[in-house]
């Protein structure tokens, strides 16, 4: 542990004064007021707990914390309590703690945080409230095992403790902190003799032994025998070569003692845990446990622990965990495990994505040459409309793939020389939800950002829920723009570890018109709209497509105009009169309107087809002709 002391301003005007011996004498004794910050920091191989004490006696409140290692290392997560704010600076080299809620004297935070690797020490200084530093200081790391990262905000009251033999160095903590008869605890000692049995006595009765580990560090559990007397009673450890350590301990009386007639014990359970979180949210758990115990939640990905946190049950019964999933989390499974008094509880979450559908893009070999393949699920009993764009934001593929009751997607469609290297994206939408991803063709990373809506109009005071993609780990700004280009909106941004992040923007207080979502950063850009509190009726229709016949796998782009401010219905009519794609769109400020939604399914048939855009009762009908190979 360090102290750091750092003088007030006060001692400065000491220097000034000293020509005035009264007053002088005077104001060495109130100026020379000290600042004690002390720093506490475990850990277990790249894992880090910090704690910092703002001092009983200070008179300064800190409001920030900075933390930040050796050249060439790094922080790869943190987590901070709650009521502080936390972000890392250098490359991750350095993280900052700031607070609204200033810590007081006596108060005490603590920080978590994985680092690169494992590291021996942290360097570290303080701001109050007055923008006066403590510090710099550097502050050694010390390591213990596993279990007692977990356990570490846990103490034990002890009173003198002594050396007998030839000195038995070592702490150890009990768990629970009440020590009472008839009951069982965990002891957990750490740098004791290493690789020795430990043999445990109270009041010279034994009660059990175990065995160090190389830096002499153990956990095991032991009973207070009921025999035992409540009060102080002399607890002693001693190893195979009769050194010990004796402490004085308080045995307190038997738990159902001292419960109240009609008072029930809570089991200790978990009463709501989900299977599954979707990035950007929230994983939530809760359950019931005797009023005022810890429970510690621990969750690992693999052999990575990712997070420990303990929280209290509440005087209600109740308790409540919660984590963000966000930006820097992988998808995949994680191990949570839950503990509380001599309750162990171990379940899996997995971290995934939002999307209703699943699309996987490969390119292979088959026997009608060189193709694309498309595999993944949907929702089952309904078509799926696909889109493709080639790296110059040109479409490249269109059609409507009729979904099975196994949801499963097996598509697939020739690649041409034509086919640059790049980012392409495909744009997939079934029951009127929009989903976006990207691939590669010849290159390793994406090289673009996407900026879509899952649906094009929305209501006023709803909400529109925006996806970006792009490369991973990448930080962006979102600007919301209205129909004068005024900005309505800004928010800095990231993509989460594949490369996606999903936002949503609250619309209340948004007029009735067309509005711009742009994503951007000194490297990429893309835009998006969308529309809100827009009706239909619009008025005298017109439009017309950009070509007058079509082949199928190609997309349609109409143009048109109409009454200003209004929602339209886009439909393509075979020449059977079924309608085979229907989505909506709006015209402008203008009455202007266009898409690139339309297309002609690979399995049309030739012949007279129609494009209907309809708006209330106004509506309007251009033929096409659709040709294939055959025709």
């Amino acid at each position: 542990m360090n102290y750091m002391k750092v003088r007030s301003k006060g001692s400065f005007f000491i220097v000034m004064l000293l020509t005035l011996s009264f007053f002088t004498s005077f104001a060495i004794l109130e100026g020379n007021a000290v600042e004690n910050i002390s720093v506490n920091a475990k850990g277990f191989e790249n894992t880090i707990i910090i704690e910092f004490k703002n001092g009983e006696q200070n008179t300064a409140k800190i409001k920030t914390v900075n933390i930040w290692l050796a050249s060439g290392d790094s922080f790869k997560s943190f987590k901070a309590e709650s009521g502080w704010n936390g972000k890392t600076y250098g490359s991750g080299q350095g993280l900052t703690f700031s607070t609204s809620v200033l810590l007081n004297p006596g108060e005490s935070v603590k920080f978590g945080a994985i680092t690169d690797k494992k590291i021996d020490a942290i360097n570290w200084k303080a701001i109050d409230e007055n923008e006066n530093e403590i510090g710099p200081e550097k502050t050694e790391i010390v390591e213990i095992s596993q279990t007692s990262v977990i356990i570490e905000s846990e103490n034990v009251e002890e009173e003198n403790v002594q050396q007998t033999g030839d000195s038995l160095y070592g702490t150890k903590k009990f768990i629970p902190e009440n020590l009472r008869t008839d009951a069982n605890m965990r002891l957990v000692g750490s740098g004791f003799s290493s690789e020795q049995t430990h043999q445990f006595y109270l009041n010279d009765e034994f009660l059990k032994s175990t065995k160090s580990d190389l830096q002499g560090n153990f956990i095991t559990t032991i009973r207070i025998p009921d025999t035992i007397d409540v009060g102080v009673n002399e607890f002693k450890i001693t190893n195979e070569i009769g050194d010990s350590q004796i402490s004085n301990v308080i045995i307190n009386e038997q738990k159902n003692r001292l419960i109240k007639a009609g008072q029930v014990i809570q089991e200790f359970k978990i009463t709501d845990m989900p299977q599954s979180v979707i990035l950007d949210e929230s994983l939530s758990i809760s359950g019931v446990g005797q009023p005022s115990s810890p429970v510690i939640i621990t969750m690992k990905n693999e052999d990575v622990i990712e997070t420990i946190q303990v929280v209290d049950v509440g005087v209600n019964g109740e308790w409540n965990f919660q984590r963000l999933v966000n930006a820097n989390d992988e998808l995949g499974d994680r191990t949570i495990i839950i503990r509380n008094d001599f309750t162990n509880i171990s379940n899996n979450v997995s971290f995934v994505t939002s999307n209703l559908f699943t699309i996987s893009v490969f390119t292979a070999t088959t026997d009608s040459g060189d193709a694309f393949i498309l595999t993944g699920t949907a929702q089952p009993n309904k078509d799926l409309t696909l889109s493709i764009k080639d790296p110059d934001d040109n479409f490249i593929r269109f059609d409507i793939l009729k979904i099975d009751e196994s949801g499963e997607i097996k598509y697939e469609f020739p690649r041409s020389e034509l086919f640059t290297d790049g980012t392409y994206v495909l744009r997939a939408t079934q029951d009127e939800i929009t989903q976006v991803s990207l691939f590669t063709l010849g290159a390793t990373g994406y090289d673009r950002v996407v900026v879509y809506l899952e649906k094009t109009n929305f209501g006023t005071n709803s909400k529109a829920k925006l996806g970006i993609l792009g490369p991973p780990l990448t930080e962006l700004t979102l600007n919301i723009f209205d129909h004068s280009d005024a900005r309505k909106f800004t928010e800095p941004i990231k993509t989460n570890s594949i490369g996606t992040k999903t936002f949503t923007v609250d619309l209340i207080g948004y007029s009735s018109g067309v509005y711009k979502a742009v994503v951007s950063n000194s490297t990429y850009q893309d835009t998006a709209e969308f529309s809100v509190g827009l009706s239909a009726g619009s008025g005298s229709i017109t439009f017309s497509s950009t070509q007058s016949t079509y082949y199928p796998g190609e997309s349609i782009l109409i143009l048109g105009n109409t009454g200003a401010n209004s929602i339209l219905n886009v439909s393509l009519i075979d020449p059977n009169g079924q309608t085979i794609n229907k989505f909506e769109i709006f015209a402008d400020k203008e009455g202007a309107f266009t898409t690139g939604m339309l297309g002609i399914p690979s399995n049309a048939e030739s012949g007279v087809w129609q494009i209907k855009v309809q708006s209330g009762l106004d509506h309007k009908e251009v033929e096409i002709n659709v040709a294939t190979n055959s025709s």
